[in-house]
């Protein structure tokens, strides 16, 4: 039986070129999402160069909600502008990016173990910074978007 020796720089180089590969596709999805909020509202080009730019204006979660082998995102606008929708669920369809769910700017959204009409659901944390008030809803698959 042969042995086979990988040097420990070799294992450190693949290692820092898939963290790095991984960084820049993020990066790259991070990139397509701004444009599309620009594009479509509700960021500027000056609300992402006030946030420190397109890297720090998103906080993206990719997760599989479909059972498609393809990550869908959870994604939250950090980066206190005016506009009160800030928290989104997107994916990638045939033509482009899709918004399938709007929430609130104060929303967390949880992925559930159950499903809808093959869709993971979600949980929907949110709160009320005036009253203090909070709230916890499961939103469910339609077919067209998460209700």
């Amino acid at each position: 039986m042969k042995t086979l020796f990988i040097p420990m720089s070799a294992l450190v180089a693949l290692f820092l070129s898939g963290a790095s590969l991984g960084y820049s596709q993020s990066l790259a999805v991070k990139k397509q999402l701004v444009d599309k909020f620009v594009s479509e509202g509700p960021l500027t080009q000056a609300n992402v160069k006030k946030c420190g730019g397109v890297n720090k204006v998103l906080a993206i979660e990719n997760i599989d909600l479909n059972k498609d082998r393809s990550p869908e995102f959870l994604v939250n606008i950090a980066c206190p502008i005016r506009f009160s929708e800030a928290t989104y669920v997107m994916w990638k369809a045939p033509n482009g990016i899709s918004i399938i769910y709007v929430g609130g700017a104060r929303e967390f959204l949880t992925p559930l173990k159950t499903y809808t009409k093959g869709w993971r659901n979600l949980r929907s944390l949110s709160y009320s910074a005036g009253s203090g008030e909070s709230g916890s809803v499961t939103l469910r698959w339609n077919g067209i978007e998460y209700k």
